[in-house]
């Protein structure tokens, strides 16, 4: 089989030149996890990992808001990510997670206690007030606005 373009031979140094890529900028990732950062307020942060139950999709948006009225917010987080490359599955394994933070570290709270479970490609959120009830609103690509009642 003949190509057009044969591209496809070709590793990265062939194409943009091994003395370009020797000085180029290089940057290297460490951590590929969802963290959240606490700004310490003396120009610092605390990196604080979220927990699994977080980590198995791309969180597209968190949601900070008090839930269970104990007067500290929980944060709803949501994503998924559909459109991916061809040779890439979709990154679906999100159905929505609700953390609570105390202590400096994040729990957990399981959806079959909280009754939040979001199918879709969840993309963004955010809490409105219908007749005084808090509403959860969830953006999803290609599907129709979800609405959950937060009790």
């Amino acid at each position: 089989m003949r190509t057009i373009c044969p591209l496809q031979r070709l590793v990265f140094g062939d194409i943009l030149g091994e003395d370009k890529l020797t000085n180029a900028l290089h940057y290297q990732i460490k951590n590929l996890s969802s963290i959240c950062l606490i700004n310490n307020g003396d120009k610092t942060f605390q990196k604080i990992q979220l927990p699994l139950e977080a980590q198995v999709a791309p969180i597209m948006n968190f949601t900070v808001t008090d839930i269970d009225d104990d007067q500290k917010p929980e944060v709803i987080v949501i994503g998924n990510l559909y459109p991916t490359e061809v040779e890439t599955i979709r990154y679906d394994g999100s159905i929505g997670t609700i953390l609570k933070f105390d202590n400096n570290q994040f729990e957990v709270v399981k959806n079959s206690e909280s009754g939040l479970i979001i199918h879709g490609d969840s993309k963004d959120s955010d809490i409105i007030k219908i007749n005084d009830q808090k509403v959860l609103l969830v953006t999803n690509n290609d599907a129709p606005l979800s609405i959950y009642k937060i009790n």
